[in-house]
């Protein structure tokens, strides 16, 4: 963390209980790397982040691997299902928990409908369905 102004920001957003949302992942660059997280999140203890792409795009079982462990994570599945089996998407939101995988679509990227039907041929309970796609968001953002 070499950056003043990311300092405060992080300050604030967990003063505030706002959740961060960050680009995780790519194996092509290191400034994306997913371990980038760990010294934020040992630092800022009750700041929550979300880990786009299910918390490393083009990694996403490395990162699942490493990252379900933080406490304060969440991730979203953005930018993933299109490239990942059914198969490995279910064993990747189990690693983390339905409880803490969010519904994402990366728009404009890919279209929303399209990525809800790719969302649905992972084969998760309704009861999981129902978390990732509304009850954790509404949780994590303190809506009623």
């Amino acid at each position: 963390i070499d950056d003043y102004r990311c300092l405060k920001i992080y300050e604030l957003c967990e003063q505030l209980k706002l959740p961060i949302l960050m680009h995780t992942g790519d194996h092509r660059y290191d400034y994306s790397n997913p371990n980038r997280l760990f010294p934020v999140m040992d630092i800022y203890t009750g700041l929550t982040v979300i880990g786009a792409h299910f918390g490393g795009w083009s990694i996403w079982e490395e990162a699942s691997e490493r990252l379900s462990a933080l406490p304060n994570l969440y991730v979203d599945c953005s930018s993933s299902l299109p490239y990942i089996s059914s198969e490995t998407a279910k064993k990747i939101v189990h690693r983390y928990g339905a409880d803490k995988v969010l519904f994402g679509t990366d728009y404009p990227m890919w279209c929303p409908t399209e990525e809800l039907d790719r969302f649905f041929k992972i084969g998760l309970t309704d009861e999981e369905n129902k978390m990732i796609l509304s009850e954790n968001v509404k949780r994590l953002l303190r809506i009623e």
